[in-house]
């Protein structure tokens, strides 16, 4: 026993260690390990023999796992949500199961804790002034390893089948300890060893061994004796078994007529125990060569079915509280594993819902598109245009490379959710473009909370300024949509990602240049009834270093402010043969001082152009 009382000390804390220590690469991994950890403890707080370490571990398991689970979550924000590697994926495959089968021993211990159908034995508590644990007891071999005497393949048992409902009943101080030490060899270390014990009903005593031995605790050899000392007594029509006295202990006689509350004997180690214990059990009359063969009948203490776990004390007069372990640790446990299942079901639901609603604005950004002329650079037609864009197109395009038609776009970054503080929370999103008749829809998450996402379409698509928000896809929180100024604050964002498709900017793409110095020009798009204009700002390298205008609209306290914007690029790299950035920031100007809300990098890139056999033009690296 000494090795399943250190496995019950090693295991839960390594669970709760692991789940802490070791980083998850993707949500469904660090949800199923969550959701499995949290089973196997329960598992383990159900069925555990807490004799060693005390009853209270378990419950502070559950604790520190519940603040594991907060603090992993918190670590692990902004993680993508399914696995990318294999190994992970199997990882996720193994812990599905092992959480499966802890479900399954959760559920059956936790159902071991009803009664059986059959009525119970009304009686009284057999140990007076203390407190005292519920070592075995229950419906369920799981919880009540006397069960196993009514397995009928088992010719063995048939002569102990009246054990099938017992209870084992130790001592424990205030700390929960019942013995001094894991498993002390001397019986007087024990706390139960030595305790009166009483008659639990009025009856007739039937029959009495007194003359066996204890044992040296672990021995459990007398196995021609398991019950060791014992008396058995006849309650009416039931016979009740008080079992592990100790010798020459027993005060009363065979024949004896006995009250409830009578004492008995004392508590001792003697038959097949493992420490001093007392075991007390109920059945149906056996036969005069095996008095402990009868059917088992359950139990019932102060109208209650005792299990596993069950703490009782006790005062002098035999009147009993009892504090279970069984319902209170799983709601402690279940409370992550269920806040889990029920994020993760929300949140599949939620990015079912939003994604059915990308692919209606994307279906929608394809209809409204209109095929691109020429379908080829042609840098011989920039004369014309302002010093500082000419050189910017030449740098960022290859003259004879075919024109973009559209592109998608993956971010990953961070997003700042306060109005006018710092709340930054990690997203990720992707973003389709089409670049005539200018449009894009961009979804993204953006996590509130650890589990709770923001998902968000902002969206410009045949004139129209669209921006749904919506707590776990779920909830709406924004719903916004004209073609007035927003329109207009959609379309400026189009003007202003340009730098990621910028043969838009070519002349006859339906935008115009004004020049203002040798470094920057202002750029005016228009679509339709919709106009937008920015101020592209170039670096040494004549690539763009930033965007700015003077007025989009901010919303502050549901009421739309006109306020300076500005977005800055850099990180240029050369994809299909095309100079755009991979960082970016965009950042309101409020009072002169510059407050980004918006920090970003692409992770990926997939351009379809007018010509597709050209895809990688000379130069595409």
């Amino acid at each position: 026993m000494r090795t399943v009382y250190l496995l019950q000390l090693i295991v839960p804390l390594v669970l709760v260690a692991w789940l802490f220590v070791l980083a998850a690469h993707s949500k469904l991994a660090l949800w199923t390990r969550i959701v499995t950890i949290g089973l196997a403890l329960g598992a383990i707080g159900l069925r555990g023999l807490w004799l060693f370490p005390p009853w209270w571990f378990p419950w502070a398991c559950a604790a520190a796992f519940a603040l594991m689970a907060a603090g992993t979550l918190i670590r692990h924000r902004g993680i993508a949500c399914w696995p990318t590697m294999r190994r992970e994926a199997v990882l996720v495959g193994l812990l599905a199961v092992l959480g499966g089968y802890a479900a399954l021993q959760m559920v059956l211990a936790a159902h071991g804790r009803k009664p059986p159908p059959m009525p119970p034995l009304a009686l009284e508590w057999p140990l007076r002034g203390g407190a005292f644990l519920i070592v075995n007891g229950g419906s369920d071999i799981r919880i009540n390893a006397h069960l196993k005497t009514r397995e009928a393949d088992e010719p063995r048992f048939a002569r102990w089948r009246g054990n099938g409902y017992a209870l084992d009943i130790v001592a424990i101080d205030r700390l929960g300890r019942r013995a001094q030490g894991i498993q002390p060899r001397d019986n007087l270390a024990y706390r139960t060893y030595g305790w009166l014990v009483a008659s639990p009903c009025t009856g007739e005593v039937l029959h009495v061994v007194d003359d066996r031995p204890d044992r040296t605790p672990p021995a459990v050899d007398d196995r021609a004796h398991l019950a060791g000392n014992y008396v058995l007594l006849a309650c009416g029509g039931i016979q009740v078994v008080l079992a592990h006295l100790q010798p020459r202990s027993v005060r009363v006689v065979v024949g004896q007529a006995v009250r409830s509350g009578e004492i008995l004997g004392i508590a001792g180690n003697s038959g097949v125990s493992d420490e001093a214990h007392l075991h007390v059990h109920a059945q149906l009359p056996g036969t005069a060569d095996a008095p402990m063969s009868g059917q088992p009948v359950p139990m019932s203490f102060d109208g209650r079915f005792l299990v596993r776990g069950d703490r009782v004390t006790a005062d002098r007069r035999g009147v009993i509280e009892v504090a279970g372990t069984g319902l209170g640790l799983i709601a402690l446990l279940a409370f992550p594993v269920v806040c889990g299942l029920a994020l993760a079901v929300a949140s599949f639901a939620g990015r079912r819902a939003s994604r059915k609603r990308t692919t209606q604005l994307r279906r929608n950004l394809e209809s409204a598109a209109a095929p691109v002329t020429p379908h080829e650079v042609d840098l011989s037609r920039l004369v014309g245009l302002p010093a500082p864009v000419r050189r910017y197109l030449g740098a960022a395009l290859s003259d004879g490379q075919p024109m973009i038609r559209g592109v998608c776009i993956e971010h990953r970054g961070t997003f700042n959710l306060a109005e006018e503080t710092s709340r930054w929370k990690p997203f990720e999103s992707d973003q389709q473009v089409v670049t005539r008749r200018p449009g894009f829809d961009w979804y993204g998450t953006i996590e509130y909370c650890p589990g709770v996402a923001v998902h968000v379409h902002d969206a410009y698509i045949a004139g129209e300024g669209i921006l749904h928000a919506s707590l776990m896809g779920l909830v709406p929180v924004a719903r916004l949509c004209d073609r007035g100024d927003l329109a207009r604050d959609e379309l400026l964002r189009f003007l202003a990602e340009s730098v990621w498709y910028p043969t838009v900017l070519l002349p006859g793409q339906g935008v115009t240049w004004k020049a203002i110095d040798e470094q920057s020009a202002e750029a005016t798009l228009t679509d339709g009834d919709v106009a937008a204009s920015l101020v592209f700002s170039f670096g040494p390298d004549d690539l763009v270093r930033s965007v700015s205008t003077e007025a989009r609209g901010r919303r502050v306290r549901g009421a739309v402010h006109a306020t300076p914007w500005q977005g800055r690029f850099w990180g240029y790299e050369r994809r299909h043969g095309l100079q755009v950035p991979v960082d970016g920031e965009v950042a309101w100007v409020v009072r002169g001082n510059c407050r980004p809300y918006w920090r970003g990098r692409v992770v990926r890139m997939e351009f379809e152009f007018t010509n597709p056999r050209a895809v990688d033009p000379p130069g595409a690296a």
